[in-house]
């Protein structure tokens, strides 16, 4: 099964972007590479993910409108609130239920629910978002009645749904 991607307008503009759980900052860093105007917020959880994010943003000239939290999603929606247009996610995608996480801690902190679960993460969107503001997650297909549940239970229902294919032939995996 693949991932499912609930996406937002693809065109800009973005303005105030939030990126939660950042990772070395891809997502967050390529809104701001098409949105000349945009600025971001990455908010990630480890230390070594956030440095990586940090000189991601200066290694392609976007430090001056990205700025890196290192730090849980509590933590950044008491210190921003609601300000931003667009949030956007990959968040940890499965539950301790669906096996052992991997020996490497990074990884199993960036694949398992055992820092954050999804249901925080689609909250802290919630609430760093501006009233109409745009959200965007990717999320494993086979977990689609866990994001729909939580999105729900936040109060929000997606607008678009778009798979992602790696290859015209290949089944979707994001």
């Amino acid at each position: 099964p693949g991932n499912l991607c609930l996406s937002m307008t693809s065109l800009p503009p973005y303005a105030r972007v939030v990126a939660l759980c950042a990772g070395c900052g891809v997502i967050g860093l390529g809104l701001l590479a098409r949105d000349s105007a945009a600025a971001a917020a990455l908010v990630e959880l480890q230390d070594r993910l956030a440095a990586l994010a940090e000189r991601n943003a200066a290694d392609n000239a976007l430090g001056a409108r990205a700025t890196v939290h290192h730090g849980d999603l509590e933590r950044a929606r008491a210190a921003a609130g609601a300000s931003f247009d667009v949030a956007v996610a990959n968040p940890p995608y499965r539950t301790l239920d669906e096996g052992p996480a991997s020996p490497d801690a990074e990884v199993a902190t960036a694949q398992h629910e055992l820092r954050t679960t999804l249901a925080a993460v689609v909250a802290a969107m919630r609430r760093l978002l501006v009233p109409g503001g745009r959200a965007a997650l990717v999320y494993p297909s086979a977990r689609t009645p866990a994001l729909l549940a939580a999105l729900d239970g936040a109060g929000r229902r997606p607008v678009r749904a778009r798979f992602v294919h790696p290859r015209a032939d290949e089944p979707a995996n994001r």
